[in-house]
């Protein structure tokens, strides 16, 4: 069906009929952002606290780690993380020390062995002729 100039069939949008809440809807991530940022200023928990809460979590025992998780309070971070350490020491593993510590101080220095260069012919650094492309072939190939 083709629309001839003038015509009046559908919705027409003018200076008195626009829709109701006009402009770009927000994201869900700036609604959620407008959400966090309604909470007071003394409850948001900074990352130096966070890192301080971090490291009392890890030197606690588990009795006192028991009492801690019944504070209504608590954050449910600081929640996930108490449930996440007492599931390790059920298993009897320490995963999630593990990365706390990591988290807090930075992983440890590893070392990595890197393959030797034996066999692996020298490549020139500067421009390289025909024939030294048919050299270099050749030794990568095993030929001589």
């Amino acid at each position: 069906m083709t629309l001839q100039k003038g015509h009046k069939i559908g919705n027409r949008f003018s200076r008195e009929n626009q829709p109701r809440n006009p402009g770009r809807k927000l994201s869900r991530l700036n609604e959620f952002s407008n959400a966090f940022n309604l909470i007071d200023e003394d409850r948001k928990i900074s990352k130096e606290d966070t890192f301080k809460l971090l490291e009392y979590l890890l030197s606690c025992s588990k009795t006192d780690i028991e009492i801690i998780v019944r504070d209504p309070d608590l954050p449910i971070s600081m929640i996930c993380l108490i449930k996440a350490i007492v599931d390790d020491l059920s298993r009897g593993k320490c995963e999630t020390v593990f990365k706390l510590y990591d988290r807090l101080y930075g992983k440890t220095i590893q070392a990595v062995e890197l393959p030797t260069s034996q066999g692996v012919p020298n490549i020139p650094k500067g421009p390289m002729g025909r024939m030294d492309y048919v050299r270099l072939l050749d030794e990568l190939q095993g030929r001589k």
